[in-house]
């Protein structure tokens, strides 16, 4: 989605504050150096430029949050977030580039802030360009304050505990079924992808993975 000019500077602002919200907020869950358990880069954005895949004078790159809801309480409906964003370049110090000094999973070195055009994809659901700054603020807020939990008298742990044995048993009905329902957790009777990434068993899409190889 092409960002309007004059929506430019809030929009990038917003893209790459929100990237750093969750690299932060997953950092300190994880521990430092353990990007790799949440964070992957989708591609080497070099390549976009070598290849010519973009316009001239910019960059396409995309990186991904996933797994977020089983560190994070508060991003419990949130399994996934995927970043694709276009970013302007004035020269090549603006490049991003991957780092690859952690032996476990390359990072993307971050240079150039000036977002031309982005995709933003959350639990694989494509947010619209009127709706991301209501996410935004939405995403931001519950950093700091969200009453879920207190509100409905349950945890956390206790959503993560509950989801097994609503798999393999099926309850016909109970409060934690109606708030895992609630939160996109469970949909016609079954486990969502969001579900299964809150115990552990959503296996990554590879369409999209960066490798050596490739």
């Amino acid at each position: 989605m092409p960002i309007q000019f004059e929506d430019r500077e809030n929009y990038s602002q917003m893209l790459f504050s929100l990237a750093d919200s969750f690299s932060r907020v997953l950092s300190s869950a994880l521990g430092l150096g353990q990007h790799h358990r949440y964070y992957r880069p989708l591609w080497d954005p070099q390549r976009c430029i070598k290849r010519k895949t973009v316009n001239e004078g910019t960059q396409l790159i995309g990186f991904e949050y996933f797994g977020i809801n089983r560190h994070i309480p508060n991003f419990v409906d949130v399994s996934s977030v995927a970043f694709l964003i276009e970013i302007e370049l004035s020269n090549e110090s603006d490049e991003w580039f991957l780092d690859s000094t952690n032996l476990e999973g390359e990072s993307l070195v971050a240079l150039s802030y000036n977002a031309r055009a982005y995709s933003l994809i959350v639990n694989d659901a494509v947010v619209s360009y009127e709706d991301f700054p209501l996410l935004y603020d939405s995403l931001r807020r519950r950093e700091y304050f969200w009453k879920f939990y207190e509100t409905n008298n349950v945890s956390h742990q206790d959503i993560i505990d509950f989801l097994p044995k609503f798999q393999s048993l099926k309850p016909l009905q109970s409060t934690l079924t109606s708030l895992c329902y609630e939160l996109g957790l469970i949909r016609y009777g079954k486990l969502t992808a969001s579900g299964e990434s809150l115990i552990g068993q959503y296996r990554r899409k590879l369409k999209y993975e960066f490798t050596k190889s490739q």
